[in-house]
């Protein structure tokens, strides 16, 4: 269950990150 909690935190910010680069791309474009 603790293993399932790391995995899902970790997965969250992994997405999260992502989104922000992809934001960051957006505003560098324009």
């Amino acid at each position: 269950m603790i293993l399932g909690m790391w995995a899902l935190s970790i997965g969250t910010a992994l997405v999260a990150i992502l989104m922000i680069r992809d934001i960051t791309r957006n505003l560098s474009d324009r």
